[in-house]
């Protein structure tokens, strides 16, 4: 498995070494990690921002893709958050209600190291 994030990029052939490169953060405590195989799709983004994540899941070209979503939101469920993307200084807006734990997070990414499916172990939105 490929994981590109802000810091460069590693290939991962367990999941310890996964687990090992998610843990990485820039001085600000965030980073980006896509993570695939070496083919185009599936691929999942994980954003992260300090104790707090957010997911993306894409299938296959074409396919909107699917956004975490919290049933028992983190922070105020009607508000955003910014977290980072291609860079640890562009910001994009996301809605509180797609932020996760970190570790519940992880557990996904573990989910589709193994599987490459859709994770069942949190809850998506279908964009």
């Amino acid at each position: 498995m490929l994981v590109e994030h802000f810091m460069g990029q590693k290939e991962c052939d367990s999941l310890e070494e996964l687990r090992e490169v998610l843990s990485e953060r820039t001085e600000k405590g965030v980073n980006e990690f896509i993570i695939s195989t070496h083919e185009q799709f599936p691929y999942m983004i994980m954003s992260v921002k300090e104790k707090y994540a957010c997911l993306s899941y894409f299938r296959e070209e074409d396919d909107p893709g699917y956004s975490s979503v919290n049933a028992n939101p983190v922070l105020d469920a009607d508000g955003i958050s910014i977290f980072y993307t291609n860079t640890d200084s562009e910001e994009i807006e996301v809605a509180n209600y797609s932020i996760v734990k970190i570790e519940d997070a992880v557990s996904a990414v573990e989910e589709f190291f193994e599987t490459l499916q859709l994770p069942k172990c949190i809850e998506w939105e279908e964009l």
